[in-house]
């Protein structure tokens, strides 16, 4: 199994004069003068994958913020963060900035832009390490409530707000604004982004979209050897795209197989430090959220999940923290929607649905290496599935795509393939001691721990020791079994005689 490079290639074609640069900071800064109000000073805040961010001074010695797309990013991006915006602030009680221009046509010299109000304040991630205790769990308990609230809105598909034409105030659900089927110039391609009638329909959509990104690359006058790599990176994207359609087509819980959670809500889970001002002189009242444009509508057990930033991870400085900060968001939840709570409820599942839509955020090019090992995790572990020997073989320590697995399950991101190549294999355990719930810091690694150390061990302890622990079977994907690997080859004719758990 390889990975797949993306490489910008030498094409020859007639010679093209040189075009002027455009500064676009200048032609933002004269398109506001004329439109809206004379500018005296601007300056970048920030690049994402999707936008650039300004902050603009203007002659009344106020301050704004200008959001304009980046190349090639249909207006839809921007559209979609003024109609949440204003569906926000006029139908929750979350504080959101207003929209004070927007021009969603653009310009061939400045693409299409808004201008939203700065909030005077101070921004939350900034400021939070020196935050009290007591002072960071007031904030997770406004967060917690927010959740409470939007999670009682209802809509009828998958998809982004956008304002409904002729009808000032009210919103649709649209194509759906997620990075991945915009950057790397997908933008440009006819990919269905919705909106979604439902969950499959969206999972699916997913899969669509990293086949038809992996079928539109070149890979022209690259050498013999290259291309023969690429081609065996894309047969591999087919495979592993065909696996996860079906295991989308088998998957238990989806739509109407599950009428508890199957409608859709709000998604707040994205809701993090990064888009949250507090006062100065309170740095624990949330005064505006902000940097929305990525919020959409979701199934019920996708939107009843710990807000992202909160749930464990090796990248947690301090893990005792998010674990109690964890605590404070669940008991905030039962506090405002009670002990029958379906958030609680759905915060319990770690089911197959939420691991394929954990793989479904994957990039198939960035993420080639370890794609298949993610999707052969799930399958081996699909209720009334079970493939204990399977999984077995996947984790063999003896080879690259083992040792990688084994690192994913306590860790995420772009380097577990680096760590599974290191010239002394490196092997992730748990933190055995009777505190021992929670993932080890990432120090913990010894690249002293050898292939051999490592078979002594058939199946890591995150795997033995499923009964207690939460097990990350690849980057972004969670899986929990309900009982220990020790008991689990007796009772799979059981689980597969009864009807399973999602």
């Amino acid at each position: 199994m390889c990975s797949l490079l993306l490489l910008t290639t030498k094409m020859s074609s007639p010679a093209i004069a040189p075009q002027p640069i455009i500064d676009v900071a200048d032609v933002l800064r004269s398109t506001i003068s004329k439109v809206y109000q004379e500018v005296t000073d601007i300056a970048i805040r920030g690049r994402e994958e999707l936008r650039k961010n300004y902050a603009v001074k203007l002659a009344d010695q106020s301050t704004v913020i200008a959001r304009v797309a980046s190349s090639g990013v249909p207006p839809g991006v921007l559209e979609s963060e003024v109609a949440t915006l204003d569906f926000l602030r006029n139908h929750t009680t979350i504080p959101t900035p207003r929209v004070l221009y927007t021009d969603l046509k653009g310009s061939d010299e400045l693409g299409p832009f808004i201008l939203i109000e700065k909030i005077k304040g101070t921004h939350l991630a900034s400021v939070w390490k020196t935050l009290a205790p007591f002072e960071q769990d007031l904030v997770v308990t406004q967060l917690a409530r927010w959740v409470v609230e939007t999670f009682k809105l209802r809509f009828d598909s998958i998809g982004s707000l956008y304002l409904k034409p002729e009808s000032p105030g009210e919103v649709i659900v649209g194509p759906i604004i997620e990075a991945p089927f915009y950057v790397d110039g997908r933008a440009q391609l006819p990919l269905d982004r919705g909106p979604f009638s439902s969950a499959k329909a969206y999972l699916s959509a997913c899969t669509q979209r990293e086949l038809d990104a992996s079928r539109v690359t070149l890979a022209q006058n690259m050498s013999e050897g290259y291309q023969r790599e690429y081609e065996e990176g894309r047969l591999n994207i087919e495979r592993s795209m065909s696996l996860l359609q079906s295991l989308i087509d088998r998957c238990g819980g989806l739509d109407s197989d599950d009428p508890e959670f199957a409608p859709f809500s709000l998604d707040l889970r994205e809701l993090g430090l990064k888009n949250l001002t507090v006062e100065t002189d309170n740095l624990s009242k949330i005064i505006s959220v902000a940097d929305i444009h990525s919020f959409s509508t979701q199934p019920l057990w996708k939107c009843a999940r710990l807000p992202s930033w909160l749930s464990q991870s090796m990248t947690n400085e301090n893990s005792e923290e998010y674990s109690r900060l964890a605590n404070v968001f669940r008991q905030s939840i039962l506090n405002a929607d009670g002990p029958d709570s379906l958030i609680l409820k759905g915060m319990d599942l770690d089911d197959t649905r939420v691991a394929l839509d954990d793989v479904c955020s994957y990039n198939a090019f960035q993420d080639n290496f370890i794609l298949m090992p993610a999707l052969e995790s799930i399958a081996a572990t699909l209720p009334g599935e079970e493939d204990i020997d399977g999984l077995e073989a996947l984790l063999d320590p003896s080879t690259v795509t083992g040792r990688a697995a084994r690192i994913s399950l306590l860790t995420k991101g772009p380097d577990t393939l680096s760590l599974a190549m290191a010239n002394e294999p490196l092997a992730p355990a748990l933190d055995t001691t009777s505190e021992g719930n929670k993932q080890i810091d990432a120090s913990e690694f010894s690249p002293k721990e050898t292939t051999a150390q490592l078979e002594a061990a058939p199946i890591p302890p995150a795997v033995r020791r499923v009964n207690t622990e939460q097990v990350l079977v690849s980057p972004g994907v969670t899986r929990r079994f309900s009982q220990s690997q020790e008991d689990l080859r007796a009772t799979v004719g059981k689980a597969r005689a009864s009807t399973p758990a999602i």
